[in-house]
């Protein structure tokens, strides 16, 4: 059997027989829609964020969605019993900020002092200073894996509880590499070069991996 129809019938295997998935990580899989690699393949995210540039403390202006990278440096548990939110101080070279997390005393076991953090969300004012209530975060771990997840633009996929966002984006990226020239282009090259369209499984690159296109000399 050829590589190229060993990889096309590929796209219908279940994700729960690729490395690295099993049984337990494809429940989770499954809450999103994600059966097989095929599914995976289609996949979108629900926005990008340009990580390429981050914004300071300093510089965060009321009511503008930003991304920012930060140090954990405090976290301040509601009382055991109360309706209170978690608090935690975050720091970067220009400053310090609270995030607020309403409702999810369970992140006190998240958050350590030391811990690199990407920060999303709207700064709001409250007595007096900006903080971030709720603000999407993901925590930046030492996985060989970092240039995928900063330093670019980086997709932001919907997730499910209990699944990372950093899990996901790593196993779309593997699928994606692996899969995308198996699905079959549905427009003739020669239509698609006038209309300037990419390749099928060029298209499914770039979307989980903005910024980037492959040559492909030669073929078309």
């Amino acid at each position: 059997m050829s590589r190229a129809t060993s990889i096309a019938k590929g796209i219908d295997t279940a994700l729960r027989y690729l490395k690295g998935v099993g049984p337990k990580r494809q429940t989770l899989l499954s809450r999103l829609g994600l059966e097989t690699v095929f599914d995976t393949l289609f996949f979108p995210p629900r926005r990008y964020e340009d990580r390429t540039r981050l914004t300071p403390f300093q510089d965060l202006k009321e009511g503008e969605f930003c991304t920012s990278l930060a140090t954990v440096s405090g976290v301040s548990p509601p009382p055991r019993g109360s309706s209170r939110p978690l608090q935690v101080q975050f720091r970067d070279s220009s400053g310090f900020l609270s995030a607020v997390f309403f409702k999810q005393p369970f992140l006190v076991n998240t958050f350590r002092r030391g811990q690199r953090v990407v920060l999303y969300g709207k700064p709001v004012r409250y007595r007096g200073s900006l903080q971030l209530n709720h603000p999407e975060f993901e925590i930046v771990e030492d996985d060989g894996e970092e240039q995928l997840h900063t330093g670019r633009l980086v997709p932001v996929y919907p997730l499910t509880d209990g699944l990372g966002q950093r899990t996901l984006r790593s196993l779309i990226h593997r699928v994606v590499e692996e899969f995308a020239d198996a699905v079959a282009d549905s427009l003739p090259p020669a239509l698609r070069r006038r209309l300037g369209l990419l390749p099928r499984c060029d298209h499914d690159l770039v979307r989980a991996e903005p910024g980037r296109i492959r040559v492909r000399a030669g073929q078309e």
